[in-house]
């Protein structure tokens, strides 16, 4: 018994650490050739430039697109990655490179960091054999085949390594580091811009490719094994960042008091209510009152104030006949209100937003998350839903240092002129980022997953380890731990935020366990499942693909 006790948490504590290792972390640019009309568009950061020509072909899948890029041709690409691993260049990177190349007989180029394509391509297809590298990597002591679909991914960590997988396999580790290509902003360290397929002398015969995406991180073995080969899916993790600010009133004998930050300061009145959820408190700011928020955000964005962040609200109204107001960033309170929920229907916005199409109702809680970046976008999003987004960016509220710029505070509910009515909130928290879509579609609702639980775990000693298989098509197994003995539940939440099933798994006495969870009733797509015991939460992320 003991040897199987043994082994059991041997292999429990394998699963968990190649399932936090393995989770992809978001992608800062994706690139996926799909529409025929704009080959050059972006699914996630800024669309690419053409020198040259491309056509768009076949890719590895039916109905997956590709981009053949003739030769003398490259695309540009805007990486959107800032400076980091310590230099002034961004030293610490993954590339991923869907390709086919249709012969074997003349090299193919894949990407430059010299900007200018004044020199040779830094990673190559060589015309001889199909192998890949350059003289500085060197090349590879596997092939490739003509017309024959690959997943590249090249992972940098400029003086330490260099890797290059091909299908989730190794085929290429950290050359001469003494070379200086690999040094601290060597030259395989990336400026602002990366050179697709591009080679300054002719090296660049034609080449397929159906998805290109970047990173800022240097994945490891076990997330680009997860990631597959250019036929297959994966998922990546919507990490949320961890909030600068965050408020739950939860204690009704202090309702100001901070979760994380500073404790707020009430101006007016305010009593304590139910939340969303039973044990979830709220607080119910009274009309012509206001709570001040030091939010300990820095300058960002290129301003003198805080002009890239995010704050997410908990809220309900108790009816839709008055204005309801949720923030002012004018501190001295002498002005309108920044957001509101508009009196005649339910809409959210202002006259610069503008009003939302949408309608919220009567005592229903939301999570309201906004995201801005001064001079680029503005956006609003209610329980994961994009509901505006981007409003007229020449207007001057919107610019660097504008009037939704922050200052050190901003106040919460207040308007100066009595268009705050009565609303009720359980939490709100603050980041220092814009947030993706993706990220707010992890926050999902307030009433069903709370911001400080919905974090997807890398890398700790959590209690629920990651579930296997993962995708999963008819049952997966959920591995878990319980240090006290307690009662142990289980809720799963489709990506909206919606749960679709609770599972009661009753006492358990400290120590090792297994779930089964069947994929009956539900369709495909992501799913959170969540644990709760006595006093601690944790969440997962499941994938269903039948």
């Amino acid at each position: 018994m003991r040897t199987k006790l043994l082994l059991f948490s041997i292999l429990f504590t394998l699963v968990c650490t190649f399932a936090s290792n393995a989770q992809v972390p978001d992608r800062k640019g994706l690139w996926k050739f799909d529409d025929a009309a704009n080959l050059l568009k972006a699914a996630i950061g800024t669309d690419l430039t053409l020198t040259g020509t491309e056509t768009s072909v076949n890719g590895p899948a039916a109905g997956n697109l590709a981009t053949q890029i003739g030769k003398g041709s490259y695309l540009t690409m805007k990486n959107g990655l800032s400076p980091n691993g310590g230099g002034t260049l961004v030293n610490e990177w993954s590339l991923q490179i869907d390709f086919s190349v249709p012969t074997i007989v003349d090299y193919a180029a894949f990407f430059q960091t010299d900007t200018t394509n004044t020199s040779d391509a830094d990673l190559f297809v060589h015309h001889n054999d199909g192998s890949i590298g350059t003289s500085r990597t060197p090349y590879s002591a596997n092939f490739i085949s003509a017309d024959t679909w690959h997943r590249m991914v090249v992972t940098v960590k400029q003086g330490a390594f260099w890797r290059m997988y091909l299908d989730g396999v190794l085929w290429l580790d950290t050359p001469d580091l003494t070379n200086a290509y690999f040094n601290l902003d060597g030259r395989w360290a990336l400026a602002p811009k990366l050179l697709l397929f591009a080679d300054n002398d002719g090296d660049d015969g034609l080449i397929n490719c159906s998805e290109v995406a970047i990173w800022d991180v240097a994945l490891n073995a076990a997330q680009v094994e997860q990631m597959g080969n250019a036929t297959s899916t994966f998922e990546t993790v919507a990490q949320v960042p961890v909030e600068k600010g965050l408020w739950k009133f939860d204690d009704p004998a202090n309702l100001l008091k901070a979760s994380v930050g500073t404790d707020l300061a009430l101006t007016g009145t305010q009593t304590s209510v139910n939340g969303p959820e039973a044990g979830n408190g709220a607080t119910q700011i009274g009309k012509g009152s206001y709570l001040i928020m030091k939010d300990g955000l820095a300058p960002n964005g290129g301003g003198t104030l805080v002009n890239e962040w995010s704050l997410q609200i908990d809220f309900s109204v108790p009816n839709i006949i008055d204005y309801a107001a949720f923030f002012q960033t004018d501190t001295t309170n002498i002005s309108d209100a920044d957001l509101f929920v508009h009196h005649n229907d339910g809409s959210i916005g202002t006259t610069r937003t503008p009003y939302s199409t949408k309608f919220i109702s009567a005592n229903t809680w939301y999570r309201m998350v906004v995201t801005v970046k001064q001079g680029v976008f503005w956006r609003m999003y209610i329980n994961g839903e994009l509901w505006l987004d981007t409003p007229d960016l020449t207007n001057a509220y919107f610019n660097l240092d504008g009037r939704w710029a922050l200052a050190p505070k901003l106040l919460l509910f207040a308007d100066n002129d009595g268009d705050d009515g009565l609303i009720s909130c359980s939490e709100v928290a603050i980041w220092d980022v814009a947030l993706d879509a993706a990220q707010v579609a992890v926050l999902g609702k307030s009433a069903t997953i709370p911001t400080a639980v919905q974090k997807i775990q890398l890398g700790d000693n959590a209690q629920l380890g990651q579930n296997y298989p993962n995708p999963f098509t008819h049952s997966t197994i959920l591995p878990y731990q319980i240090a006290k003995t307690g009662n142990v539940s289980f809720q799963v939440f489709d990506i909206t935020g919606h749960a679709v099933r609770l599972i009661n798994e009753g006492v358990k006495l400290s120590g090792k366990y297994t779930l089964e969870l069947a994929a009956e009733n539900l369709i495909n797509g992501i799913y959170f499942v969540q644990m709760r015991t006595k006093d601690q939460v944790f969440t997962r992320k499941m994938i269903l693909n039948k």
